[in-house]
């Protein structure tokens, strides 16, 4: 007895719908259950952690955001890694630190040993350097293009709690006046909403390097970073945190917590971004996490294929749209709660359009980046290295 292709698809098609809404629900319940704000007296040294290649636009903006930081003084410092810049990236920092003693710079010097087209830059060795120049406790991970709260630092340490000994935090765009930048603050929200959810049940996939934060001892019990791999950085750090059984991720979910980062300012930049964040150069060693994204990946793609199909087999049309219905509903109801617990709103209008382009351009973004090389600041980094996984 055979089966017709649009029995398969049917199938396929219900599948998807199931997958996701099941992957998102997950999602959406880990949300809900993260912890409330609960401070506590700042005790601990900090160290934060600002690697900077080229930056010269954005560092200023971002030391004035850090030195009003509302911490103690006396138990914070801020390190710029200048990671080989060419512009004044380093003469600014060395301005700052005339002024803010608590300002401080480690320069890595120029390309020797290092193969950029071989790696994602050079972040782990700059973050590596900053931790062995830091004495702190805690050691926060940022970017210089990131603008957190004065209480910033204050919050996301308050996380570092009850067996927390790693904590992200929200990185968020601010909506524009440009529909555009509506769609990507959008995009970025739900990418943080999934961060959060599934740290929330304890499955983490995911944390933005810009808002990071964990115990010293997490570095140094774990190994550090392995430098010869393609991808060992803050994410793989806590991946390491989990299965060497050291402690607890948590999720700082927060407005207080927030940090903003800047819009890619052309669309060439936006697209090279997320060929990055979309590459996964083999970082996860769970392959139950990439089963689970080799799943979501189907189950956006598999509805674009029935999509196609449905000029030669129209009767699939209603389960499409039942489909692509659930989809709507699951989504919106993340990105809502994640809103207020964010404190981002949005509109129907910027959230419809972007439903109607999501499944096609991760669907694009995710297979592109597995293939083509990106730019990683003025480095050329390619999608796959033959040599060595991680």
């Amino acid at each position: 007895m055979s089966v017709s292709p649009g029995s398969i698809l049917l199938f396929l098609l219900v599948f998807s719908a199931v997958y996701y809404g099941l992957f998102i629900a997950r999602a959406y319940r880990g949300l809900r259950s993260l912890p409330d704000l609960r401070e506590s007296a700042p005790s601990r040294t900090v160290t934060v952690l600002i690697p900077a290649r080229n930056e010269e636009a954005t560092i200023g903006r971002c030391l004035d955001a850090l030195i009003r930081q509302d911490y103690p003084q006396d138990k914070i410092e801020f390190l710029v890694i200048d990671d080989g810049s060419t512009d004044r990236t380093a003469a600014i920092v060395s301005e700052y630190r005339r002024r803010d003693g608590r300002v401080n710079i480690v320069q890595l010097g120029p390309d020797t040993t290092i193969r950029p087209s071989r790696k994602r830059g050079r972040k782990p060795e700059a973050l590596a350097a900053g931790i062995a120049r830091s004495r702190s406790d805690i050691i926060i991970t940022t970017d210089s293009d990131c603008l957190p709260s004065a209480s910033w630092v204050r919050v996301l340490t308050s996380y570092l709690r009850d067996g927390v000994v790693y904590a992200v935090g929200p990185v968020l765009e601010r909506p524009g006046h440009s529909f555009f930048t509506r769609l990507r603050a959008l995009e970025v929200l739900g990418l943080i909403a999934i961060t959060a959810g599934r740290i929330g049940i304890g499955k983490p996939v995911n944390g933005h390097g810009g808002n990071t934060a964990f115990f010293r001892e997490v570095y140094e019990k774990t190994g550090g970073f392995d430098l010869k791999a393609v991808k060992s950085d803050e994410e793989t750090l806590m991946h390491e945190t989990l299965s060497h059984g050291i402690g607890a991720v948590g999720f700082a979910a927060t407005p207080l917590a927030t940090v903003y980062t800047s819009s890619p300012p052309t669309f060439a930049n936006y697209w090279n971004q997320r060929l990055r964040w979309g590459s996964m150069h083999g970082r996860f060693r769970s392959r139950t996490i990439l089963l689970e994204l080799m799943l979501l990946y189907c189950s956006l793609l598999f509805p674009l294929v029935t999509l196609l199909a449905t000029f030669r087999i129209p009767e699939l049309l209603p389960a499409l749209l039942g489909s692509f219905l659930l989809k709507v509903l699951t989504d919106l109801s993340i990105l809502r709660l994640a809103g207020v617990k964010f404190g981002q709103g949005f509109s129907l209008i910027t959230f419809v359009v972007g439903e109607l382009l999501h499944s096609s351009f991760i669907v694009a973004v995710s297979t592109v980046a597995q293939i083509l090389p990106y730019r990683w600041k003025d480095r050329k980094v390619l999608a796959v290295d033959s040599r060595r996984r991680s």
